[in-house]
Order: C-alpha cells, then sequence, then structure tokens
C-alpha cells in the first residue's frame, strides 16, 4: 500500500500510512514501526496554535500523562514521546479495528469507539454498558489521585484494545485545578466547566447515558433492547443521574464514589434502594442530630468496652501489651497514613482444608484449625489501587509480617503497589502451598492494612516487631504437601468485608470485620482458635 505521508514530519523508526483521526490541533495516523508493528502516532504543529501557551500547556500534560498511562489498563498506552521545534508527537498502541478487532488491515482499518460501537448497534446492552463504566471509572480515579485530569471525556475518545475500553485522546489532560483555558467538547462540559475530577464523572455519566440509550443525555432513549436486563438498566440510570447533577455538590465526591456504586450493581445489589436508604438517613439526621450524638457515644462506650481475652477487640487486650505484636496494634489503631484524597476498597478471603477433606472451604471468625493437620491459605482481591500490610499475631504478642515479601518473615511474599482487580494469594505457590499451624495453641489473629499511599512508619514497626520463626517455617517430612510452610497462624472467612469508602455509609458496615476506615485506608481483622 502506498502511503500517504506527504507533507508531515517524518517519525523516527516509524512509517506514517494513513491519518485514521482528526482533531483541531493535530492529527492521528495509522503506523507502523521498524518491527512491523502498527500503532497511533498523533502529531501536533505549533502553528496550529496562536498562542504558544496552549501549545506547551498540552505537551506538559503529555509528559505528566505518559509514565502514568501504562500503569491502569483502562489507560491508552503513550509508549514514546518525541518534540522538534515545530511540532510533538506520541506514538500509543492501536485500537481495535471496528469489525476485525486486533487484526489489522491497513488499507481498511477503522479504530473500534465507543461511537462507533453506538453508532452500529445503536446502543449497547445494559451488562455492556456496566463493564464500560467499570473500567473507566477505575481509570479516571487512577487519573485523578495522580493530580491529572482528562477534561474531554466522549465516546470517540474511548478506544477499544484487545476488548478493553480505554480512554484515549488525552490531548487535553491536565494537572488538576488548571482553569486557564475553557476547553471540552460541548454536550459534555458540565455547568462550571470543565478542569475537575466532577467535570470528569459527569461527562463520563453522559458517555454512559448515551451508550446505554443511545441518545444524548436528557433526551428519553429510545433504542433500549427488549430483551434487555431492564432491572440493570435502571440501576445504570440511577447511577448516570448521580453523575449528571448540574450542582457539582451534589454528584459524586470521587471516581472511586462511582466505581463503587457500579461495582455494587456488579455483584447484585441495589443502587437504587442504597439511594434511597441513604436519603432517608439524612432526613432522619436533620431531625434527630440529639438522638445520633447520643447513639454514637454508646457505640463508642460498646466498642472500648473490656472484652475476653479470646475474642477478637478493637483496643489491645491486656495480655499483649508490650510485646511486639502489641506495640504494632497501638500504631495501627492511634496512627494513621499519610492522607490521600483517593479511597480504598479490599476484599479478604480465608480457606482450610479440613481433615480428610479435598477441598478448602470458607474459615470463619471464631472457628478452629488444628494443629499441623488442617492448612489453610489467603485469598483476596484489590478492588482499588494501593499498598497492603498483612501481618499475624498470636495469643503472645508475636507478630509475623506476611504480605509484601520481607525479610522478617521466611514465608512472606508479594510487592506493593498491588493494582486494582489484582487477585491475592499467600502462600503465592501453587494451589497445594497452604500454611500450617505449630503446635502453640491459642488465638490468632490476622490484619490487612490496605492504603492509598505508602506506610513508612508502619513497615518501619512491621521489620521491628516480626518474628522470622525459622524453626517454624521449615518443611517436614511427615507432612505431605508440595511445601512445609508451618506458622502460628492466619484466619479469615470467605465472606466477602464491605468496605467503608467516601461514598460508603456507616450502615453497610453492619457484620463486618472493619477496623478502621478514613477513606484513603482501612484495617481488616480475621481471627481464630488454634487447637491441637
Amino acid at each position: 500500500m502506498r502511503n500517504q505521508q506527504g507533507n508531515s514530519p517524518p517519525i523516527p523508526d516509524h512509517e506514517l500510512i494513513r491519518p485514521i483521526g482528526q482533531g483541531a490541533y493535530g492529527e492521528v495516523w495509522l503506523a507502523r514501526n521498524a518491527t512491523g508493528s502498527y500503532r497511533a502516532v498523533k502529531i501536533i504543529h505549533r502553528n496550529a496554535f496562536a498562542d504558544g501557551r496552549p501549545y506547551d500547556r498540552e505537551f506538559a500534560g503529555l509528559q505528566k500523562f505518559e509514565p502514568l498511562s501504562r500503569s491502569h489498563p483502562g489507560l491508552v498506552n503513550v509508549l514514546h514521546v518525541g518534540r522538534q521545534t515545530d511540532h510533538f508527537y506520541y506514538v500509543m498502541e492501536l485500537g481495535d479495528d471496528e469489525l476485525a478487532g486486533s487484526a489489522v488491515d491497513p488499507e481498511r482499518y477503522s479504530p473500534r469507539t465507543l461511537r462507533s460501537e453506538i453508532e452500529r448497534h445503536e446502543c449497547l446492552d445494559a451488562a455492556a454498558c456496566l463493564q464500560v463504566g467499570l473500567v473507566l471509572t477505575s481509570a479516571l480515579s487512577h487519573l485523578h489521585t495522580h493530580g491529572l485530569v482528562h477534561r474531554d471525556v466522549k465516546p470517540s475518545n474511548i478506544i477499544f484494545v484487545n476488548g478493553c475500553p480505554k480512554l484515549a485522546d488525552v490531548g487535553l489532560v491536565t494537572s488538576l485545578g488548571d482553569q486557564a483555558s475553557h476547553v471540552g467538547s460541548p454536550g459534555y462540559i458540565p455547568p462550571e466547566g470543565p478542569g475537575t475530577p466532577g467535570a470528569d464523572l459527569f461527562s463520563l455519566g453522559k458517555v454512559l447515558y448515551q451508550a446505554a440509550g443511545g441518545r444524548e443525555f436528557p433526551v428519553p432513549p429510545t433504542n433500549v433492547r427488549p430483551d434487555d436486563d431492564h432491572d440493570l438498566r435502571r440501576e445504570l440510570h440511577e447511577v448516570v443521574l448521580h453523575a449528571c447533577e448540574n450542582d457539582p455538590r451534589r454528584r459524586y465526591p470521587s471516581a472511586q464514589a462511582m466505581w463503587t456504586d457500579l461495582e455494587f450493581i456488579r455483584i447484585g445489589r441495589s443502587v437504587i434502594r442504597h439511594q434511597s436508604r441513604r436519603a432517608r438517613a439524612r432526613l432522619a439526621a436533620a431531625g434527630l442530630v440529639a438522638a445520633f450524638v447520643i447513639a454514637l457515644a454508646a457505640w463508642i462506650k460498646r466498642t472500648q468496652a473490656p472484652t475476653s481475652s479470646d475474642e477478637p477487640t478493637r483496643n489491645i487486650p491486656a495480655a499483649l501489651a508490650g510485646s511486639p505484636g502489641g506495640t504494632l496494634l497501638d500504631l495501627v489503631y492511634h496512627s494513621s497514613p499519610p492522607a490521600t484524597n483517593a479511597s480504598v476498597h479490599l476484599q479478604l478471603e480465608m480457606a482450610v482444608r479440613r481433615i480428610g477433606q479435598a477441598q478448602f472451604v470458607a474459615l470463619r471468625d471464631g472457628e478452629s484449625v488444628v494443629s499441623e493437620q488442617e492448612p489453610y491459605r489467603l485469598l483476596g482481591q484489590a478492588l482499588t489501587p494501593g499498598w497492603l500490610y498483612l501481618f499475624q499475631i498470636d495469643s503472645s504478642g508475636h507478630a509475623q509480617w506476611i504480605f509484601p515479601q520481607n525479610n522478617s518473615c521466611l514465608h512472606s511474599s508479594g510487592a506493593n503497589p498491588v493494582a486494582a482487580g489484582r487477585f491475592l494469594s499467600v502462600p503465592s505457590g501453587p494451589v497445594g502451598d497452604a500454611f500450617y499451624l505449630d503446635r502453640v495453641t491459642g488465638v490468632e489473629h490476622v490484619y490487612a492494612v490496605f492504603t492509598a499511599a505508602p506506610w513508612p512508619a508502619l513497615e518501619e514497626q512491621l521489620l521491628r516487631a516480626s518474628t522470622a520463626f525459622t524453626n517454624q517455617t521449615q518443611g517436614r517430612t511427615r507432612v505431605s504437601q508440595p511445601n512445609g510452610l508451618r506458622t502460628r497462624g492466619i484466619g479469615g472467612t470467605l465472606k466477602t468485608a464491605l468496605v467503608a469508602t467516601q461514598a460508603s455509609p456507616a450502615p453497610l458496615l453492619q457484620d463486618s470485620p472493619l477496623l478502621r476506615s478514613q477513606g484513603s485506608f482501612l484495617v481488616l481483622e480475621r481471627w481464630f482458635r488454634h487447637v491441637e
């Protein structure tokens, strides 16, 4: 095929084949690199700008976005950036073809975008819209957490790569608080203007509405599929209405909050009923503030009341006072990691293989595990990015730092930060790998601390408090398992913990093992009895 490069500047190690997109300040080209792989190359010309300041601002935003682009599956990967006196360019991964998927025919290639999907199908089914919303709210949360905003979320700027939706066209990405220009696409800009996380969510809400109904918000949809899940569609509509509030104070406070509602829908919960309960709670609170204060005081008194030595407690048990584990809990209960605007969400699961059984089953709080005979393992999923610190404390106050891998515990594994959607398994080996208890009985506790930013003070204290237990982690021939990992114990339950975020009110935490939550970090506790 003959290329159409014409007067376009040469791009090192890339052959420009033909234009596939055009913007106000530049064009996007289909290109082939030196290895024969197809890429998308966007070229921005200086002479397209009347003033040099927006040109420099666009490049500055690209500089910040480029390293971040490859750290989240919902952001288009920027692979290279170059700059000359009269232009700059950046090389990106190429989106799927709208008909052939990842198979690229350069003569017929047409990028698959959310806009092309809406035009081809008139609207997407509710399940597909939900998946798009989950990926893009997570991507925006990642972007906002790192101090950037997109400012141009619209269907044509959402491409699909290997079937996954991604935010593309990053030319308007800038730092939070940059109000130097009023940019964006008409129809997707909120009344207060672009440049804030709330404005990005407003735009995304309109995108989801259009994807679900084929019409721009708030025009009533006419193309709803008769065989679609109408209950799911109504739940999505509730999220869209919340995101598209004209008053920014009534919108979702963060992309993470919007993602949380979408995730509730995905796991079968009703956002509509949840919002109704929340509204009723606000009305009740308006007239019963004094009663709320009294109830809160009673709750604090209950949580601080003494408990028996073999039950988990929010206070440090007297038996642990002065021990390495007690000192560690004092830090966890009464200090906080560096503050951020992000929220975190973690699911934690525990499983045990009972004597005579072949499969692992749920290990619930308060249940017993038999020394050296019943192996167990920790499973979980980080639903948001974050730093996970997992440690275990026994009845004597001994502490072991299980996750991430460290020099104080021989069977620790894993690394931080944990990416959103990452499944965790401790031990990290094959399914048959598991922990075994030694013969020192008692009550075992496991703590999961999940933070939106590193917590250096906690890491330092974990190193000080943890004990290697070298003689307890060596393989033993009489244990017929792929390994002989043994520890003083980790315990838990397969029940998902509902984690408080900035968008999750306290009623959702009933029956949850949550000990602390301040939006940007949380502490979960599990416990079980260690018997002979």
